[in-house]
């Protein structure tokens, strides 16, 4: 009879050893998911305060320059090699630029450059211009070419120095015959979610009128 109460007593340990190691083992992976949900929160969060204070930055760089007076710089047709200045090509009515560099981030302006260059074919290849800072024409006919762009491109071979450092940044804006920079738009990886909106104004306040 003792010899049955302990196997019992042995019995009941072992199963409550079981049953608390189970429980145990649950509630570490409950901790370890919460652990992770917090993780990928946190990682979330930082995400987005990064992409804020990016576009708070880009939002100042757009002040920066807004109203600046372009120089009149020297140009040269990528296709024709045919140089000229600045002035030769702007009108009395503004026309839509876009600065890029091959510094600059491909992914940020290469959408920018697609939906420019559905402008160009509604409105006319002389209202939405390209002015590319490239030492390489080569490489900048194969980034057109490869995505079947077809735009009014000219070759800068200084940046435009619109900013204290930090040329690179791809910049859209308006042009007229008075230089005067207006509604620029600074494109970035952080403000593709407003490429519909800036263009879309674009079209209906600038380039329908013109």
């Amino acid at each position: 009879m003792k010899f049955d109460i302990k196997v019992v007593v042995i019995i009941f340990f072992a199963l409550l050893c079981v049953v608390l190691s189970s429980q145990v083992n649950k509630i570490s992976d409950e901790i370890k998911n919460v652990e992770g949900a917090f993780l990928d929160y946190q990682s979330k969060y930082e995400h987005l305060k990064l992409i804020s204070e990016n576009k708070a930055i880009l939002f100042k760089m757009q002040y920066y320059i807004e109203g600046d007076t372009l120089d009149d710089v020297e140009l040269e047709n990528l296709y024709t090699n045919k140089r000229m200045r600045l002035l030769d090509i702007l009108t009395k009515n503004p026309s839509l630029f876009f600065y890029i560099s091959e510094e600059g981030c491909e992914s940020c302006y290469l959408p920018y450059l697609k939906r420019m260059n559905l402008l160009s074919q509604k409105y006319g290849a002389d209202k939405v211009i390209v002015l590319a800072h490239f030492t390489d024409k080569r490489n900048l006919e194969y980034l057109f070419s490869n995505n079947q762009i077809d735009l009014n491109i000219y070759v800068l071979h200084t940046t435009l120095d619109l900013f204290p450092k930090y040329n690179f940044y791809p910049i859209l804006f308006f042009l007229s015959k008075n230089r005067y920079i207006e509604n620029a738009f600074v494109a970035d990886k952080s403000n593709l979610d407003l490429i519909d909106s800036y263009l879309e104004v674009v079209e209906h306040r600038f380039l329908k009128i013109n």
